[in-house]
């Protein structure tokens, strides 16, 4: 979270980093249910004397080692990545970001290999399932962040990726040639690059979004993209789609 004019919910918002503060206690009392974190902070010191609600003191001291800059009037609070220095998302910053956390969800072996897989034979593998459903669930965390405003807690969404797994890996299913065919990642011709594209589309709000990565003839990362363009139909998001990746191959200067 990065702090604007400090008007999220004390309660009902994850501002912490720590899981929503309502579900770390009993009850919220209800004199405090419309209190902000700037009703509390001021002049570098918390005020935990005004509230009515009981809060754990261990809690409380998680609480106090939290930095919180000045508060900026005119601006507004907003999620932020903290992978990135500049607090932006980027495909390559969560590429790093899942490569990192490799040691901590499984066995330990990083995943850089992950674009070199021959799927037909490795699909299988407890490793690569568990890579395609952690990159099916972020992209399903960040377009519920971007498109529904609600932020789920990482626990939520780690648990999330290892059931996947274990329903994925608990199904007996044949590899036919059709399936085969889907699964393979085929490589351009040495000296040249592949982009690979996606539009979603929301139904109920209508909004669109685009995502794209870039890779050389080895599967090697170069650069990546995503990003919400605004209200349309699922055939306007595909065909701006097309627009958007070409546009994009050409000014980072790829010509083949």
């Amino acid at each position: 979270m990065k702090f604007g004019a400090g008007n999220t919910s004390l309660w009902y918002e994850d501002w912490t980093g720590l899981g929503k503060l309502c579900n770390n206690i009993q009850y919220v009392h209800i004199a405090d249910t419309t209190l902000q974190v700037r009703d509390l902070w001021h002049e570098g010191q918390w005020l935990f004397d005004l509230l009515a609600t009981p809060i754990p003191v261990d809690f409380l001291t998680k609480i106090t080692e939290i930095p919180i800059p000045p508060f900026i009037t005119n601006d507004v609070d907003k999620w932020c990545w903290s992978e990135s220095s500049t607090g932006q998302y980027t495909s390559k910053v969560g590429y790093d970001w899942l490569l990192k956390r490799a040691t901590t969800l499984h066995t330990g072996q990083p995943w850089r290999w992950i674009w070199h897989l021959l799927f037909p034979e490795k699909v299988r593998g407890p490793n690569e399932v568990l890579f395609l459903c952690a990159i099916w669930w972020i992209w399903k965390w960040r377009n519920n962040l971007t498109f529904e405003h609600e932020h789920w807690e990482l626990e939520f969404v780690l648990r999330s990726i290892l059931v996947m797994q274990a329903e994925v890996l608990s199904v007996d299913y044949p590899v036919t040639d059709s399936v085969r065919s889907s699964l393979w990642w085929e490589s351009p011709p040495a000296g040249t690059f592949k982009l690979n594209i996606d539009g979603g589309f929301v139904n109920s709000t209508r909004l669109m979004g685009v995502g794209g990565v870039l890779r050389d003839s080895n599967g090697g990362w170069q650069c990546g993209f995503s990003g919400n363009y605004g209200y349309g139909c699922i055939i306007h998001v595909e065909l701006l789609a097309l627009h958007i990746v070409l546009d994009f191959a050409w000014e980072q200067g790829h010509r083949n």
